[in-house]
């Protein structure tokens, strides 16, 4: 039975424990991957110091480490 979530009304779902698909590592390198970014693992730490940026210089580190 799906159960619906309360704030959007849509059927919750959840990914976790599901295996990983190489058309999903494909598609998100071919669409979001800049530069010499490789992997997935390039793609998240790329985005986790661009979020901690906007934070103060001496909590940047340990935003990113929280972002990623």
């Amino acid at each position: 039975m799906k159960t619906l979530d309360t704030q959007t009304s849509a059927p919750a779902f959840s990914t976790a424990g599901l295996p990983a698909q190489s058309i999903s590592r494909e598609v998100l390198l071919e669409k979001y991957a800049k530069g010499n970014e490789t992997s997935v693992q390039d793609v998240r730490m790329r985005v986790a110091a661009a979020l901690a940026a906007n934070e103060s210089p001496d909590r940047r580190v340990f935003w990113e480490q929280q972002f990623l």
